[in-house]
Formats: structure tokens, sequence, C-alpha cells
């Protein structure tokens, strides 16, 4: 009877210890290991196009929905756009959702933390209305050129929620 008493007190023990060090590990994230994870949940809600300037120089458009990890976003939906080379001619540049037109300013050094950065590429902020369904569809425009990119919202419950003191970061 002992055998077993000093085994279930040593299993608890260890069960304890291991806990407390799983909990103590989770707590002590950086805000380095936050903004990984972070970019980790935004690169699921980005998509990428290729096209072909006039000059026939190739490029690449990544949009990337920035919803799923902005705190108190709900009164728009907000995307990053990344254009690749950087000295692409955005003049024409236009962005729809529906009918509605895209506000589109430089990307700041905020929102610049939740996307994988290049030093080749533009970054550009597209402010559109809520839209409140399940499926919204981007129609981006550069030049005679348009490219539809679709998203799928899902519940802000299923989004990306921190492993240290139960915060959820969107």
């Amino acid at each position: 009877m002992a055998l077993k008493s000093s085994f279930f007190t040593g299993f608890v023990a260890l069960f304890v210890g291991f806990c407390a060090l799983n909990l103590a590990a989770c707590s002590t994230k950086s805000q380095q290991e936050i903004d990984t994870e972070l970019r980790k949940q935004v690169l699921m809600y980005a998509q990428k196009v290729k096209f072909t300037q006039d000059t026939n120089e190739n490029g690449v458009l990544m949009l990337s929905y920035l919803n799923v990890v902005l705190a108190d976003e709900e009164e728009s939906d907000i995307f990053a756009l990344a254009i690749s080379p950087k000295d692409t001619n955005t003049s024409e540049l236009k962005a729809f959702m529906d009918d509605k037109e895209a506000q589109i300013s430089p990307l700041d050094d905020e929102l610049k933390k939740l996307i994988i950065t290049s030093e080749y590429a533009n970054f550009y902020k597209l402010t559109f209305p809520f839209k409140d369904d399940s499926l919204i569809s981007v129609r981006l425009c550069l030049g005679a050129e348009c490219f539809e990119l679709s998203f799928q919202k899902y519940s802000k419950s299923l989004f990306y929620r921190s492993a240290d003191v139960d915060t959820q970061y969107n």
C-alpha cells in the first residue's frame, strides 16, 4: 500500500511540476514571439497573384486580410497589399469590394509588423466599409489588369488565441 501511495505522490508531483513549467513558459512570451504568431495567423489569410506589366516585367501582388488579428476593428475591413517589384507603376492602382472602392494609403509601421515584409516591395493599406458576410471578394486593378481574390470570414472565436494569459489578440 505504501508503494502505491508513494507512486501516486510522485506522479502528482511530476504532473504539477510539468504544469507549472508549461505555464511559466507560455506566460513569458516576448513581444517578438507574439508578433511572429500574429504574422503566422495573417499568413493564413493571404493570397497572391502574379502579373505582367506593359514592359513584360513580372510582378506579384499579395493581399492579406488583417481583421483576423486586429483587436477592435468592426467598422471596416482592412487589408495589407504588397506589390513587388518596388518600382511597379501603382499610379492606376484601384481596389473594389462589391462596387465600393477602397481607401488606399501607405501601410503604417504598426500594421507592417503583422505581415511578412521585404525591401523589394511597396506596401499599402486598403480600407473598405465593413461587410457582414462570410465570403468577401476583393477586385484589384493595376492599370488594365484586374484580379479577384476571395476570403472566407470566420467567427472571431475561431481566430488566433495566445497561449499566454488567455489573451485574445484580435
